[in-house]
Formats: structure tokens, C-alpha cells, sequence
């Protein structure tokens, strides 16, 4: 899980870890940077707007 995946660093991070053949699960404040920032190395996507341990929760089990 990579917190802040539409940052300057996350971008980078997310990246290179879909190089590496991660499956990352990114985490963003709004649904704009869902939509609009975060790279398509990103599988999966949780703003922090909702209830970010319910979410977690259902993409776990």
C-alpha cells in the first residue's frame, strides 16, 4: 500500500514498483487525483475522503 500515490514521490513509487510487478494499492485525498494524477500502474485506488478502513477491509477478504 503506497499513501499519497498522486505526490511527487508516490507518482515515482507507484511507477517503479509496476516495473518490479507489484500490484499497488494507492491512496489519494479526492477522487479528482483518483481520476486525474494517479498513474494507470495503480490497480487499485482509495480516497481518504471515505472510510478508508471499510475500504481497505473489503478489497482484503
Amino acid at each position: 500500500m503506497l499513501h499519497a500515490a498522486a505526490g511527487g514521490v508516490g507518482l515515482i513509487a507507484c511507477q517503479w514498483l509496476n516495473k518490479l510487478g507489484v500490484e499497488v494499492i494507492g491512496t489519494v485525498s479526492t477522487d479528482e487525483k483518483a481520476e486525474k494524477e494517479v498513474p494507470k500502474a495503480v490497480i487499485i485506488i482509495i480516497t481518504l475522503v471515505r472510510n478508508f478502513a471499510e475500504g481497505l477491509r473489503g478489497l482484503l477478504r
